[in-house]
């Protein structure tokens, strides 16, 4: 009986064909594939690179991925992991909802609002303040002293991240409180200040803050923080506003001697020196501002001798690649990299043999070395006060102090603060973080939390760059270029890591947010005025950058060539890989 069907009888599994193009790319290699594989990783370590990932699957399946499916994988696991960004906004509340009732004394507050979209059962994100019970326990046995500053997260919303920051009697980062607010101004950082005021200070007095030069924590301060609380100024952030006006050499060494001067008369002889090199500059500092916001020698030793910054800096290096993360996400990392901190210093603290912290201990015995010092010094032994000091109760004091005590056979340590106690280190660190409860016990209480109505313009950040002494991101704004009549402002870009600056090579007009036209060529067709575009290339137009070359004069567009440049472009090296190397644009 014959059917209408057939066989293969025999086979011959050698292939005699050869493929024209070889490939180290794999089609059935999807970024969903990618994603299981990486999974695991993500897990343990968010902050994945998508070249990380690349070598990953190289290794794995010995398959070269584009940069671009690395990225679309990396964002599925970690909304496999995480969660997605909508989502984030309306868990944030129950996760440090489960924080606060698995660790003592941890404080929260999350303000939502209405508006045309968030209605009924809806709220709209405005700002979250979150600070954890052990960090508000160990602040009490810390010095006086804050630190604040805010950064801009990389996620989907536009969001910025404010930090409060201090040190332990050894001179080491400790970590106090945060929050989440939609802009840096007076009023998220009178609130910021207004919180951390009343559940993390707690009626401690007197107390320094520091801070770069915002307006919004200046007027924060003069209304929440009034005297007799101290606010003093980043020097590093004075240095950098005055080197942008005045271009004077070794400005920087002239300011710093004059800020870290110990006694009046050693800023004095530093002022006057500054005053013959940079008269605006000495005009600035004394007169726009007091001394004691910025000097040593006139803080009244509340500044512990901080000039700057740099904790709350280095706290947001730290979380440098968790601000990509949604935001519960980036609640979550923050929890559990204070965990391993407290861990890690609890372990190191109580070790400590001698009666002082090591670092405050090593300080003390290079300066009793020197048993000699020029000039009078007053010593009030029951006040615990020498006149000659940056640091209450320790550090240049050290001099006259110790030959005082030799002298009158009093022991040198009692004229320490407790804050440099290596007991009292101890206490810092005595309560420990307590894991939070699983995803699936936390409980939604009042309305579905909404993320912010305002979205963040796509930014890429690059390598750091210095400007005046301060590192600072290269953040590459990313414009939409709308091209007349082809639709390219409703294109969805399926992966945003492919934008990169391209500065030198783009129209000025997408600056102004004005329309820079139509691709446009004088003789590829005398009889159209634009160059028609298939709409389905437009996608890689845009991501290839060449959307802002909107006119082309005296030149015969050769599509065929253009596709194949649009897709071998890598925005990562700003160059188009070939068969027998690179070609870039010059």
């Amino acid at each position: 009986m014959k059917l209408n069907m057939w066989k293969i009888r025999r086979c011959n599994d050698e292939h005699t064909c050869l493929n024209a193009e070889l490939r180290m790319d794999n089609r059935l290699c999807t970024s969903r594939v990618i994603c299981n594989l990486i999974m695991p990783n993500v897990r343990t370590s968010f902050t994945l690179s998508p070249y990380e990932i690349i070598q990953l699957v190289k290794d794995k399946y010995h398959i070269q991925v584009s940069y671009s499916r690395a990225w679309k994988a990396r964002n599925k696991a970690l909304v496999a992991v995480f969660g997605g960004w909508e989502e984030s906004y309306n868990l944030l509340p129950q996760f440090l909802k489960a924080i606060k009732d698995t660790n003592r004394g941890t404080k929260y507050n999350v303000i939502t609002m209405n508006d045309d979209v968030a209605r009924g059962n809806f709220v709209r994100f405005d700002r979250a303040f979150w600070a954890f019970g052990p960090a508000i326990h160990g602040f009490q046995f810390c010095r006086p002293f804050i630190s604040v500053d805010g950064t801009h997260l990389y996620g989907k919303y536009k969001v910025c991240l404010l930090i409060a920051t201090s040190f332990d009697g050894d001179n080491r980062l400790f970590p106090l409180a945060f929050a989440l607010v939609e802009i840096e101004n007076i009023d998220t950082w009178t609130w910021f200040i207004a919180c951390l005021v009343r559940q993390v200070v707690r009626g401690r007095s007197p107390m320094c803050i520091i801070s770069d030069h915002h307006s919004g924590i200046i007027r924060a301060v003069r209304d929440v923080f009034p005297r007799p609380h101290r606010h003093r100024f980043c020097i590093r952030h004075i240095i950098a506003n005055l080197k942008k006006r005045y271009s004077v050499k070794d400005l920087n060494k002239m300011v710093w001697r004059c800020a870290s001067a110990e006694t009046v008369t050693h800023y004095d002889h530093a002022i006057q020196s500054l005053e013959e090199a940079c008269p605006g500059a000495k005009a600035e500092l004394t007169e726009d501002m007091s001394p004691e916001q910025w000097a040593l020698a006139y803080d009244g030793n509340m500044s512990f001798g901080k000039l700057t910054t740099n904790s709350s800096e280095s706290k947001n290096s730290l979380l440098k690649q968790s601000r990509s993360l949604p935001v519960q996400a980036l609640a979550s990392a923050i929890f559990y990299w204070m965990n391993a901190w407290f861990v890690y210093r609890r372990h190191k603290v109580v070790q400590i043999t001698t009666h002082l912290c090591p670092s405050v201990d090593t300080f003390t015995e290079c300066r009793g070395r020197c048993q000699t010092c020029a000039g009078e010094h007053k010593v009030n032994v029951l006040l615990k006060e020498c006149t000659l000091s940056i640091i209450p109760d320790l550090s240049s004091s050290v001099r006259p102090c110790h030959c005082m005590c030799g002298a009158i056979h009093y022991d040198f340590h009692q004229m320490t603060s407790a804050y440099y106690y290596a007991s009292t280190n101890v206490r810092v660190y005595e309560r420990a973080f307590d894991v939070p409860t699983q995803k699936s016990t936390w409980v939604q209480e009042g309305p579905v939390v909404l993320p912010p109505g305002q979205k963040r313009t796509p930014v890429i950040v690059s390598n750091p760059v210095i400007t005046n002494g301060l590192v600072k991101p290269r953040l590459l704004a990313v414009q939409r270029v709308l091209v007349r009549g082809l639709g390219v402002d409703n294109v969805v870009m399926a992966d945003a890591s492919l934008l990169y600056d391209q500065d030198s090579h783009r129209s000025e007009a997408i600056w102004h947010e004005e329309d820079p036209g139509c691709l446009e060529c004088t003789e590829h067709f005398q009889t159209l005025r634009h160059w028609p575009v298939d709409e389905r290339m437009l996608p890689y137009i845009e991501a290839a950058w060449f959307s802002e070359l909107h006119r082309v004069q005296w030149l015969r567009l050769d599509k065929p060539l253009i596709t194949v440049l649009v897709e071998r472009w890598r925005s990562e090296t700003n160059t188009f890989p070939l068969a027998n190397g690179e070609m870039t644009i010059t």
